[in-house]
């Protein structure tokens, strides 16, 4: 695939509803199913999301895309606040347009 096309499709199926592009989960907790399954999880024990500034769906999908257009076996993109971007951006020395 191009790189365009990896961008915009990679790593996402349609959904039960149809939907033809990534919903964005705006969750901060996730329903485990059992006090077990939550344990496993934690312990990293098991596979799943976890909490929302740890995984995330919407984000999961932009981390695989990322690394199929440059060629990564991987991909992380941290989980920040406004207030830490804010001040990664002034750390950074980053020039910003207002």
């Amino acid at each position: 695939m191009k790189q365009e096309t990896l961008a915009i499709h990679y790593a996402y199926e349609s959904d039960k509803f149809g939907s033809m592009a990534v919903p964005i989960y705006q969750t901060t907790a996730y329903d485990f199913g059992s006090a077990e399954t939550a344990a496993d999880r934690f312990a990293l024990k098991e596979i799943g999301m976890i909490y929302a500034r740890l995984t995330n769906p919407t984000t999961d999908i932009f981390e695989k895309r990322i690394s199929a257009v440059e060629g990564g076996e991987a991909s992380w993109l941290p989980q920040v606040d406004t207030r830490q971007f804010c001040c990664y951006i002034k750390c950074a020395k980053v020039e910003t347009i207002s």
